[in-house]
């Protein structure tokens, strides 16, 4: 076992959110889900592990990081997370990653795409 990989799977446990984004890159949106099952994607984890750390099946994993590739034009997951690290959708810097409270990998270096919690 690799001893550089967190000991469990990550859920962040992300409240209900919707975006705030004045990008023309709609599709490259992340939902909250799809920001968990990309940080554990980015943790090293295989889809197995992040469907039983998540409560979801692996056939859900596999469609997330599907829906994630065919909106965005990635080849690979390898292109989803470098998005994501770039985007600000994920902490730069930190272990295991870490979700920050963008969602869009569409606007990289850009802070358009906050999003806010359901009750503010």
């Amino acid at each position: 076992m690799n001893s550089d990989l967190p000991a469990g799977p990550i859920d962040t446990g992300v409240a209900v959110r919707r975006v705030v984004c004045g990008s023309q890159a709609r599709d490259w949106h992340l939902t909250d889900r799809e920001v968990d099952v990309l940080a554990n994607v980015a943790a090293g984890y295989t889809s197995e592990q992040i469907a039983d750390a998540l409560s979801i099946s692996v056939h859900t994993v596999i469609r997330h990081i599907s829906n994630m590739q065919h909106r965005c034009g990635a080849p690979n997951r390898m292109w989803l997370v470098s998005r994501a690290y770039c985007a600000g959708v994920l902490v730069s810097g930190a272990w295991p990653p870490v979700a920050s409270d963008l969602r869009c990998l569409g606007c990289v270096h850009s802070y358009e795409c906050r999003v806010r919690d359901t009750a503010s």
